[in-house]
């Protein structure tokens, strides 16, 4: 079993070598890419603001290379789980990653259930990193993602307790980083989950200022020196959903959006303001006296 399995579970094998590996992968918020089998890759993801990358190469000398190069950049590497060079090159992490495969007849929301599901697993201790194939794996989708659509899910799985993130780099054999159009949506992701993760990771969860109700957006919270921030989401693809109205006040902006105003990220109807579907809007608060 690897990073490409289908809606499987192993654990992590985190190389001791980077400036991360030694931490809790519970005190951390990795963003990564699947797959990686060459040196002169990294310097591009790390670029792209990536930090960790996952490789099932047994090459013992593309390792060495590769783990070098990781610890040049401060990345961190990651082993599939029983790889034969573990012992050389790695050692268990305490983390467990969830695969997760996008195809035609699946709706993007249903990564929450299938996150949900493995949150027994992850309980003991464990920090859940999520792996998202998004344009290999049997029954893939003839079109590539969106940049919206791997927003979307990949927000919805921070909402429902993944501790970090990878995405697949196959694209029908070839490697996503020589198709730019494809790694420019992710690229565009993965930049905004590097600025939150100091937020994620070292965050203090706290109360929604708002109740959560059936059919309505889903959220989550944290306080962060003297913050607070919310991501909020709109679960449904094909219908909108009311934006809390506590939100839209003037202690509230918008981040990672070209507009600083809530209000123009929303569709106003009938004196309410309402998430498009699939909307995602990530938020920061006035400094807390």
């Amino acid at each position: 079993m690897n990073c490409r399995a289908l809606l499987s579970c192993g654990l992590a094998m985190l190389v001791t070598l980077g400036c991360d590996a030694r931490l809790n992968p519970r005190d951390r918020f990795p963003v990564g890419m699947c797959d990686i089998t060459k040196p002169d890759e990294l310097l591009r993801l790390k670029e792209s603001g990536f930090d960790s990358f996952q490789t099932g190469t047994e090459d013992r000398h593309l390792l060495r290379q590769m783990a070098k190069e990781a610890q040049r950049l401060g990345m961190t590497m990651l082993l599939r789980p029983g790889h034969p060079q573990a012992n050389e090159f790695g050692s268990n992490g305490n983390s467990l990653i969830l695969d997760w495969v996008l195809s035609p007849n699946k709706p993007l929301e249903t990564i929450a259930a299938t996150i949900d599901k493995s949150t027994g697993d992850a309980s003991r201790g464990q920090a859940l990193w999520v792996a998202l194939h998004l344009n290999d794996g049997p029954g893939r989708r003839p079109t590539s993602p969106q940049f919206n659509e791997i927003r979307f899910i990949s927000y919805l799985a921070i909402a429902h307790g993944a501790k970090g993130i990878f995405y697949s780099t196959k694209r029908g054999g070839k490697i996503l980083l020589d198709v730019p159009e494809e790694f420019q949506s992710i690229y565009r992701v993965a930049w905004e989950l590097s600025g939150l993760k100091p937020v994620i990771a070292s965050g203090r969860p706290i109360t929604l200022p708002f109740n959560l109700k059936d059919g309505g957006p889903e959220a989550i919270a944290w306080r962060y020196r003297f913050r607070d921030y919310i991501i909020i989401l709109n679960p449904r693809g094909n219908a909108m959903v009311k934006m809390p109205e506590v939100l839209l006040g003037p202690r509230w902006r918008p981040l990672f959006e070209a507009r600083r105003d809530v209000h123009d990220l929303l569709t106003g109807a009938k004196g309410a303001w309402y998430l498009a579907p699939y909307r995602v809007i990530v938020l920061e608060s006035d400094l807390k006296p």
